[in-house]
């Protein structure tokens, strides 16, 4: 081409790029004012392909009024500049879309949207450059069949290598679309227990009980049995009580509705269900089933609530003069225990008046009783320092 050609063609570009830059420019500088990651693509969108891409239309609209020369032409006709501009302009997209998914994963509680959407969005991003350089080598008149084959035979090895690589994906994809667990959830995983800590492309890493960190490979953790304890939204008490078997059937009954209204009366414990029975004779006790729920999803606070219930049922089997039992042999004298039986016939007392005035609630209470009774325990109980904390 001759310098005058070469002058005119560097014109073209530049009046393209100036008529590009007046109509992107207000529209972008209003979507940076805006400030959020989305808009601040939008104006990387419009500040760069886009006035690249007016920039050739203009020139290549005008190119053929300068005569270029065979060559110029045939480097034209291989629209190595159009293919750049929609090209940039697809990886600009595929980024866009890549933030807006995170923001919207991320409103819905998924923190590391990130950890697969980048890498998801650098594959399609190679994808568009690799079908770009292909649409480029063939104006050129290369024979791009060919080379895809080769490359098919050597993607096909490497595909074969990364075996392993490409299952701990997919786990890390499954466990992020299904969430069973999520990070900073605490969860038993087989028969080991655990917060996870954070959820890679290749592993998961959880925190032990025993402040250890194991690495599980995704495709092995997603096949796991995982129970999430993050999600339940009460906690289940459940002891059993073993009581000795010298304990009276009256004391047996009174342990059950006085723990029934302890129960009832708490204001930490559902009432629905909650419940005692006397579920067995065992050679060495008699068996108390306790079942009740919590509803609290913190742990530390659940178990401040069950060292609550386990003193008072422990005053209440008290309160009868009986005990719990343990696996060993007694040896009871009948002095030392004057005072239990007085305690023991204060207990049958009691049921016989129930009995009585109908009230001896076995099996079941009825629910207007129940309805009476809830929330009438104070809790913290009286003379806590964590009941004073509250009261001031």
């Amino acid at each position: 081409m001759h310098p005058w050609q070469w002058v005119i063609a560097l014109g073209l570009l530049v009046i393209g790029y100036a008529l590009g830059f007046v109509i992107t420019w207000p529209v972008a500088l209003l979507l940076r004012r805006k400030g959020t990651e989305i808009s601040r693509q939008f104006a990387a969108i419009l500040a760069g392909p886009i006035r690249l891409l007016v920039m050739v239309l203009f020139a290549r609209t005008w190119f053929e009024a300068i005569h270029p020369s065979v060559t110029a032409g045939a480097v034209a006709e291989g629209k190595t500049l159009p293919i750049i501009v929609v090209t940039w302009l697809a990886v600009r997209v595929v980024e866009l879309l890549r933030v807006q998914t995170a923001a919207r994963l991320r409103a819905k509680g998924s923190m590391q949207a990130d950890v697969l959407l980048r890498p998801a969005a650098a594959a399609v991003k190679i994808i568009v450059v690799m079908i770009a350089l292909a649409i480029w080598l063939e104006n050129l008149g290369f024979n791009v069949t060919t080379l895809v084959a080769g490359l098919g035979v050597g993607g096909l090895a490497v595909a074969l290598a990364a075996q392993k690589s490409v299952e701990n994906l997919i786990g890390a994809i499954t466990l992020y679309a299904s969430a069973p667990v999520r990070v900073g959830d605490f969860c038993r995983f087989g028969e080991k227990l655990g917060s996870v800590e954070e959820i890679g492309l290749r592993s998961t890493r959880i925190r032990t009980l025993d402040r250890t960190v194991i690495h599980v490979p995704n495709a092995a953790f997603a096949d796991l049995q995982l129970e999430n304890f993050a999600d339940r939204e009460k906690v289940w008490y459940h002891p059993q009580l073993r009581l000795r078997c010298d304990t009276t059937p009256d004391q047996v009954r009174y342990i059950l509705v006085e723990v029934r209204k302890m129960l009832y009366a708490h204001p930490k414990v559902d009432p629905d269900p909650a419940r005692v029975r006397f579920t067995g004779i065992g050679t060495d006790a008699l068996l108390l089933d306790v079942f009740a729920y919590v509803p609290t999803k913190d742990y530390n606070e659940y178990l401040e609530v069950a060292e609550d219930l386990n003193l008072r049922i422990v005053d209440i089997v008290a309160e009868c003069s009986t005990g719990l039992a343990v696996p060993t042999q007694a040896v009871f004298v009948e002095e030392s225990r004057r005072t239990n039986d007085e305690a023991a016939q204060a207990a049958a007392q009691r049921v016989r008046e129930w009995r009585e005035n109908a009230e001896l609630y076995l099996p079941s209470f009825p629910q207007e009783k129940i309805d009476a009774l809830r929330g009438s325990i104070e809790y913290p109980p009286k003379g806590s320092a964590k009941r004073n904390e509250l009261e001031a």
